[in-house]
């Protein structure tokens, strides 16, 4: 063949993209260690006093055979030696503690793959592939799904009206169930059905006109009973009033005389918008389901809000002194949830958050345009990015968290009877979590591992071409995944550039399930549009828009 014409085709022909032809998983993998590491560190930044991290090391291969083929625990028995002989990927490491000096050593196996990410565990063959996942927060049709580390919860909305000079105007309402309620509190039910808002978290943290400076942008408020000589004498001019509507709530007992809420808030008009209306429509549900306990007095007690918080988690069957500390302990627990990793997400999203009542405020602020763009957010498989580690290795990361939290609940319950926490409950709650076995589980809920076979010497046109769309590592149900109402499932200009429409599979005829080799990616593994297909996108955006 003429050797111009070969490199005339070799110009204009579109390169392979290395990483993803050898799969991103052979380059993810060998950073297991590495990020089982940073998640102990971060965890280490809440740990009980006298409880702290070492380290961890990846042991020889002498030291993993002695480990696994120790003789039983019970002396009593006569128990031979075993080491499983069947083929498994995995290497030992070594997690080291200490509490008040004494060492405290756990061992765990950690998973890797061979090439085109091939895994095989107790003799069955595995093969890893990646998600396409938004940074930290992922914007849904109705929701918004929220990943941390420590946690992941789902943010919705509700409608709630309020007068504002008298006319009744409407707004949403962001709302969550970020508390995890345990199983003996299951026959506590709270009287006052209310959903707890992000605002009312907020309120348990600022108070009210601290909140509304921070995050609303109000400089001055003024609240007052509707009845009272400052109601008469508002200058409506320059002021913008809200008040209760007055009804009841139809969560709220109808048996239960209903006395609506006399609280009036005023804010200046040039500081009256879209925002500052989102915040005070969210503290009239407050007070309209609690429309005789605040006073004007008490709209910055932080304890008043926390025991109303209480009742809406909890039950007002239990004392409003236990109320706030039980409260109170889970709003502190909420401290932990931005750690250095989340931190450095959320920054990697255009953001900078302190602690997660700040990124509640970013949730309050922006929720409402959000939702309105979300056909198309949702559907885009840009500003996402091809991740491994955290949805493999999530066991490890929950049991490493169930660890902490299980430790300083104990901690925190012998303290009340005036005791420390001993050696050897430590030692139950590490053999408890931090079990050796944990990575047998990693293929239990498949999000990013399948068992696929392929007969062909070609890695590229069965495994590491795959990929996992967001909505599959969620909770949604398999009809509503593939159902063509679901926005992930319509066009988007982007999925020519980032899918793959070859080698597409029954089950995604979109292509949505397979990556397309040429495809730019960042150090992060995060999606690159190419620029000089930018106008072409939106030009068929344009085109193929219908909503």
């Amino acid at each position: 063949m003429d050797k111009r014409f070969l490199e005339l085709m070799d110009s204009t022909t579109p390169k392979i993209n290395p990483r993803i032809a050898n799969g991103l998983a052979v380059e993810h993998l060998p950073r297991a260690a590495q990020y089982i590491n940073e998640v102990w560190k971060n965890v280490e930044d809440s740990f009980i006093p006298g409880l702290e991290y070492k380290g961890l090391e990846i042991c020889t291969p002498d030291e993993e055979y002695r480990v696994v083929s120790r003789f039983s625990a019970d002396k009593t028995k006569s128990v031979p030696r075993t080491y499983e002989c069947s083929r498994s990927d995995v290497f030992l490491i070594k997690v080291s503690l200490s509490y008040k000096g004494e060492d405290l050593v756990k061992y765990m196996y950690l998973p890797f793959c061979e090439d085109a990410g091939v895994m095989y565990l107790r003799g069955s063959r595995f093969v890893i592939f990646p998600v396409l996942a938004d940074t930290v927060i992922s914007v849904n049709v109705q929701d918004i799904f929220t990943r941390f580390f420590r946690d992941k919860f789902i943010t919705k909305r509700l409608q709630h009206s309020i007068f504002v000079d008298d006319k009744m105007e409407t707004s949403q309402v962001a709302w969550s169930l970020i508390y995890h309620k345990h199983k003996s509190l299951d026959r506590l039910r709270p009287v006052v059905k209310a959903k707890s808002t992000l605002v009312h978290y907020m309120l348990c943290r600022f108070g009210m006109t601290e909140m509304l400076k921070k995050f609303a942008g109000v400089s001055d408020v003024k609240i007052y009973n509707s009845e009272s000589e400052e109601a008469k004498n508002i200058d409506h001019e320059n002021w913008v009033e809200c008040k209760s509507l007055g009804t009841r709530p139809t969560t709220l007992s109808r048996y239960e005389v209903y006395k609506p809420c006399p609280l009036c808030i005023a804010i200046k008009r040039d500081e009256w918008n879209q925002i500052s209306k989102t915040y005070l429509t969210a503290i009239f549900y407050i007070l309209d389901h609690f429309p005789q306990r605040v006073r004007p007095q008490d709209v910055d007690s932080t304890r008043l809000w926390t025991i109303l918080m209480g009742h809406l988690l909890f039950s007002s069957e239990i004392s409003e002194g236990k109320l706030f500390i039980d409260t109170n302990v889970h709003l502190n627990s909420l401290a932990d949830y931005i750690d250095d990793l989340s931190r450095k997400e959320i920054e990697q999203i255009g953001y900078k958050v302190d602690d997660v009542f700040g990124f509640f405020g970013i949730l309050v602020n922006n929720i409402d345009e959000w939702l309105m763009n979300a056909r198309e957010r949702v559907s885009s498989m840009y500003n996402k990015k091809f991740m491994i580690l955290y949805f493999l290795l999530f066991p490890f990361i929950s049991n490493i968290f169930n660890f902490h939290f299980k430790v300083k609940a104990q901690a925190r319950k012998k303290s009340a009877n005036g005791k420390e926490l001993t050696i050897k409950e430590i030692q139950n709650a590490m053999n408890t979590w931090l079990r050796i076995d944990t990575v047998y589980t990693i293929t239990n809920k498949p999000v990013c591992t399948t068992t696929e076979s392929y007969p062909g010497d070609n890695k590229f046109f069965k495994f590491t071409c795959m990929m996992a769309p967001q909505n599959t590592s969620s909770d949604s149900k398999t009809n509503e995944i593939g159902a063509m109402s679901n926005p992930s499932n319509f066009f988007h200009p982007s999925i020519c550039e980032v899918a793959n429409y070859a080698t597409m599979t029954k089950s995604a005829p979109t292509g949505s399930g397979r990556i397309n080799p040429h495809l730019h990616l960042d150090a992060h593994s995060a999606v690159v549009p190419n620029p000089a297909l930018a106008e072409i996108q939106k030009e068929v955006l344009k085109k193929t828009t219908r909503f």
